[in-house]
């Protein structure tokens, strides 16, 4: 077994993935906290597909409930049946029928990401990468599931790095003028990048940035570390290049990212991100479970299309399983779906938060009702489709 050693503050995780996705390993890497216990990802291919970490944080039961595939209820009926068989949560929700086995794939990949991006947190301490076969990833049937980690790094980095470690990672680009490398939107678009940051992105392409000291130590907010979490992400993935520089410039260009000038020439540009695209996009992500990107994906949605009571509805659902204090937001956020089912009676999802509300509240005729309207404009809806399951066992055991 050949195995490689260093520190994590000189290869960061998100960098180290790369790296090993380009080098296609199967093996595992062992990260160990200089003040903790390890945590252990295995790859295959170069890609991630299992990780073990000394935490419960990501638990698959917790995650199916935060991603709305589940509710309190589900979890305590299967929790139930676990203790008294011993089997494995995801074999026991596809048995009481509360998972289908999609939704479980799609749930497991999820937990998958949340652990590797948790990685990115670890800035001081070490690493040490197997080169050994190991049982994860290895067929269809076998437990573990393939991410591509590139998909990772900018969502991991903008959750994980703050001003200050952002601005010690950039320090080797101070004085240097970076410029995006031709890549295609689609691509940009696969890695974690929207509409948001189009505006860095092209001009980045077109003219590039000479990245000042000062502008790199500047706590600009959430929208400033954003920005550098960006090219920090663009740094990782070997997506900049470092054009010659103009040596007759008196000035050196400072970091800009609001203007862009319709002039400059964009060879490959990224796609128009309109709203129906964006809207397309943010069912995507919803529908994966990653909640945090769709909530910001529908924002870009609503900022050009205010009344598109989808969307409105999709933010309130989202925000709903946010807040903390639900009992008080729950009338508040039934009344916004309300007015958009009531505004697009056909919209099968909105009536399937509805009745999800509803049975929060135990009034389940009214919730059996919305499940009932919902799959009548949606055949297909399988989350209305298993409510109303569990709701006819429930009778027939009552």
């Amino acid at each position: 077994m050949l195995e490689d050693r260093g520190r994590v503050d000189e290869s960061p995780v998100p960098r180290l993935l790369v790296g090993l996705r380009g080098e296609g390993l199967t093996g595992s890497v062992e990260i160990r906290e200089d003040s903790g216990r390890p945590s252990t990802l295995y790859l295959r291919q170069g890609l991630p597909v299992h990780v073990v970490r000394p935490d419960t944080l990501d638990r698959l039961d917790l995650v199916l409930v935060q991603a709305g595939l589940l509710t309190s209820d589900d979890l305590a009926r299967a929790q139930l049946v676990r203790e008294s068989t011993g089997q494995l949560m995801g074999q026991v929700l596809q048995q009481l029928g509360l998972v289908l086995p999609p939704q479980l794939s799609e749930a497991l990949r999820l937990q998958l990401r949340r652990k590797v991006t948790r990685l990115f947190e670890t800035s001081q301490g070490s690493f040490t990468i197997s080169r050994a076969d190991h049982p994860f990833g290895r067929d269809p049937g076998s437990p573990g599931a393939p991410v591509d980690a590139r998909a990772l790094v900018f969502p991991g980095i903008l959750s994980s790095y703050n001003q200050d470690r952002l601005a010690a990672a950039l320090a080797s680009l101070s004085s240097r003028r970076v410029r995006l490398v031709q890549v295609g939107g689609a691509e940009l678009n696969a890695l974690g990048f929207n509409a948001s940051h189009a505006p860095m992105l092209l001009h980045l392409r077109r003219s590039g940035f000479r990245l000042q000291e000062e502008w790199l130590h500047r706590d600009g907010g959430p929208r400033g570390r954003e920005a550098k979490a960006v090219l920090l992400a663009l740094l990782y993935l070997d997506l900049l290049e470092f054009p010659d520089e103009d040596r007759t410039a008196a000035v050196a260009e400072p970091l800009v990212i609001k203007s862009l000038s319709p002039r400059s020439p964009s060879p490959t540009p990224l796609p128009d991100l309109d709203p129906a695209y964006l809207y397309a996009l943010a069912l995507r992500f919803f529908k994966s479970g990653d909640l945090a990107r769709a909530e910001q994906t529908f924002e870009n949605v609503a900022r050009n299309e205010a009344g598109n009571q989808r969307v409105q509805a999709f933010l309130a659902w989202i925000r709903f399983w946010k807040t903390p204090d639900r009992d008080r937001t729950l009338e508040l956020t039934l009344t916004a779906l309300r007015e958009a089912v009531r505004a697009e009676p056909a919209f099968a999802m909105g009536h399937y938060f509805i009745g999800e509300l509803f049975k929060l509240r135990s009034d389940m005729n009214r919730a059996e009702n919305a499940f009932r309207a919902a799959v009548s404009h949606d055949p297909d809806l399988i989350d209305a489709q298993r409510e109303l399951r569990l709701i006819t066992m429930r009778r027939r055991r009552g």
